[in-house]
């Protein structure tokens, strides 16, 4: 266990960079589809969750808005979207105001396939928690969105910032964790 501030920030880096290799390595994608016996679309789920995130927060879900939540260019999020389109769990709704312009809707199968990979997250990180007291959960939790946020504000971008993370009435939304 680190000791000290430097300690506690060598822990931090070397955790950081655990996290992001098993990230990288899809790790609890991969465990859903072992677990589950069956293939996990990674990319339709960071879509529906974008979706629900924005719409959540009073904004209408387009292909931009998929774009800035998952920090990736219109077009690979354009390519995201029709895949998710191609394979029913999203459909593109013309908006009434704007015929250019297509809002995206989650289709009842989007729908389900989100609450069962929310529901398998949950299920993985309270097994990775299990035997921590409330106390320490909400501490970690309450730490954590600290540090992220902190870390957010000394990453980004001045354009990321005005963008990432808030839909267009200015409420904060949640990132998508895929």
């Amino acid at each position: 266990m680190a000791t000290g501030r430097a300690g506690a920030l060598k822990s931090v880096e070397d955790a950081m960079i655990r996290i992001r290799r098993s990230q990288s390595r899809r790790a609890i994608a991969r465990l859903m589809a072992q677990r589950l016996g069956a293939p996990f679309d990674r990319n339709a789920a960071s879509v529906v969750d974008v979706i629900e995130a924005a719409s959540e927060a009073g904004e209408i879900p387009t292909v931009g808005s998929v774009a800035r939540q998952l920090a990736i260019d219109p077009s690979r999020a354009s390519r995201l979207v029709a895949a998710a389109v191609k394979t029913g769990h999203v459909l593109r709704v013309s908006v009434q105001d704007d015929g250019r312009s297509a809002k995206l809707e989650m289709t009842k199968r989007g729908r389900l396939s989100l609450e069962a990979v929310q529901k398998f997250r949950a299920g993985v990180f309270a097994g990775a928690m299990q035997g921590w007291t409330e106390r320490e959960c909400v501490s970690f939790s309450r730490l954590l969105q600290r540090f992220i946020t902190a870390l957010e504000g000394m990453t980004m971008t001045a354009a990321e910032k005005s963008s990432l993370g808030k839909s267009r009435k200015g409420r904060r939304i949640r990132r998508p964790p895929l």
